[in-house]
């Protein structure tokens, strides 16, 4: 193999590289673009957990007033019963 065609092969050895250098950084650059749509998802599921979460508590606490409200009924109706 003569320099001309050894330069030639390493020319096209580059070449085809740099093909995968760049197919490469494509591959990132769109696993970073899914990272991050990922990770904005995680956080407006996360707000939407809380939300729930704080919404299910109230609605205990409304629960627990009204068990309470009845067991004050019921109480007031057995002191009128005879």
């Amino acid at each position: 193999m003569t320099i001309d065609e050894r330069i030639e092969k390493l020319g096209e050895t580059l070449a085809k590289q740099a093909e995968r250098h760049d197919a490469l950084a494509q591959t990132v650059e769109l696993l970073v673009a899914q990272v991050i749509s990922t990770s904005n998802q995680v956080v407006s599921t996360s707000n939407q957990v809380i939300t729930t979460s704080n919404q299910v508590s109230a609605i205990g606490q409304a629960m627990h007033e009204l068990i309470r409200i009845m067991q004050n009924h019921e109480l007031r109706i057995q002191r009128l019963e005879p």
